[in-house]
């Protein structure tokens, strides 16, 4: 008994996963030599290998500002039916643990959280935003670091302005999301660092 191969292994990828795949002149054997048989392959993937078939998403400033204008479009229709006032501005955040929180005083703050968490698709699409965002942030930030000390003639001193850089578990900046009603803007320690308008 020969182990089969199939002859179009190098097209596949996870993204067809459970999907029948045409075998052309038959299937490549273990001897190197090729069965007569034709038709359709398929494959399974493990869970593990289902988690490969997921969107990668780079945390860049275009891509942070596409996932921030995909949340302005939803976002607003959400609160509306669940009867959510957008004003004041609704500020969103993730704690060290990935759940989202609601910032500051505002009384509704426990409904919003209740329904925002009751809503997988939602909670997904604001931590998705938030921790991408978070990334794509500190990676300015080490690449602003990585430019003025290439460029300096004192990078010790340039070392003691970004010291923050290398210090191990302290957040770099603080990032949050601020929805006012029409657009989610990605603010860093409370300044706007990317506006979906």
């Amino acid at each position: 008994m020969g182990l089969a191969v199939t002859a179009d292994y190098v097209n596949l990828s996870t993204s067809g996963a459970g999907r029948l795949f045409p075998s052309r002149g038959g299937d490549l054997l273990a001897d190197g030599n090729r069965s007569e048989k034709s038709g359709c392959d398929s494959i399974q993937l493990s869970a593990k290998s289902r988690l490969l078939s997921q969107e990668l998403i780079l945390p860049t400033r275009e891509n942070v500002a596409r996932l921030s204008a995909d949340l302005s479009g939803t976002l607003g229709a959400f609160l509306s039916r669940s009867g959510i006032d957008a004003q004041p501005p609704i500020g969103f955040s993730l704690d060290a643990n990935g759940e989202i929180q609601v910032e500051g005083n505002r009384p509704d703050r426990e409904r919003i959280l209740e329904k925002v968490n009751s809503d997988e698709a939602m909670k997904k699409q604001i931590s998705t935003l938030a921790a991408i965002s978070s990334h794509a942030v500190a990676m300015e930030e080490s690449l602003r670091f990585q430019s003025e000390y290439r460029a300096s003639s004192d990078p010790a001193a340039v070392v003691a302005k970004y010291s923050y850089l290398f210090n191990s578990g302290q957040p770099l900046q603080s990032v949050s999301l601020r929805f006012d009603g029409n657009t989610v803007d990605v603010m860093a320690n409370g300044n706007p660092w990317l506006s979906a308008a």
